[in-house]
């Protein structure tokens, strides 16, 4: 994640909100109110669905996907760290439950 926390550090705090797009037209992220970003892939599949702090680490509601859309990650992360949701593991589908940002069940 240290390229998606230096690109929220640079657009933290930044006056403008709404997608921004690469050279060849694709998108790249969304930065909304409340410092909340949409983060795509080269195919333009959402990764990461978070708010962020003031130093760019996700802290708040988050959703982080695989390729291809399939859901990784729902739930909470403190500082960093996922503290509370539910963990797909990938391609199974499993789902387990993470505290302290490790998996627990």
């Amino acid at each position: 994640m240290n390229e998606l926390t230096s690109m929220c550090q640079v657009f933290f705090g930044m006056p403008f909100f709404g997608i921004t797009y690469n050279s060849e037209g694709n998108k790249l992220f969304g930065h909304f109110k409340d410092n909340h970003f949409i983060v795509f892939d080269d195919s333009e599949n959402i990764i990461c669905d978070a708010t962020f702090d003031e130093n760019g680490i996700i802290d708040g509601k988050a959703k982080i996907f695989y390729e291809k859309g399939f859901l990784e990650f729902e739930g909470l992360f403190l500082s960093g760290k996922r503290c509370g949701g539910v963990s797909n593991i990938y391609p199974m589908g499993e789902r387990g439950k993470r505290e302290n940002g490790k998996l627990i069940s």
